[in-house]
């Protein structure tokens, strides 16, 4: 019984893994972000092509194990753990897609971390859209 409610369990979060995710900039500003593996984050490269995210705006991220956010011009900030959060929370949420949101920084803390939050959505479905 174990064995046949183990694979039932592993079938369905493999079916959720392909939610899309996206990414929404409510920061309050402009912000960039790179695909990068940890160990580039850390080295905080110059010339890495970083992707500009503006105000209110929210892309799709295709799957991808490592993401890292920065102020436009700042220090890049390894937010790869986020992924982790959603693999967990994903099978709560079924149905849904998962929206990595940057908030403004708040508190003390905010001027050492970022306000991130997962917020989890309908997906809109663009065959009813003319």
């Amino acid at each position: 019984m174990k064995k046949v409610y183990f694979s039932i369990v592993t079938l369905f979060v493999l079916n959720n893994i392909n939610a899309a995710t996206h990414l929404r900039n409510n920061y309050g500003a402009a912000i960039e972000y790179v695909k990068t593996t940890p160990e580039m984050a850390r080295l905080q490269p110059e010339g890495y092509p970083a992707i500009k995210l503006g105000y209110g705006a929210q892309i799709e991220l295709p799957l991808m194990p490592y993401l890292s956010i920065r102020s436009v011009g700042g220090s890049y900030y390894d937010i790869s753990y986020i992924f982790n959060e959603i693999r967990v929370h994903q099978v709560n949420h079924r149905d849904e897609d998962p929206v990595i949101v940057i908030y403004p920084r708040q508190g003390l803390s905010g001027i050492y971390s970022w306000n991130i939050q997962i917020a989890w959505e309908k997906p809109v479905s663009t065959s009813n859209k003319k």
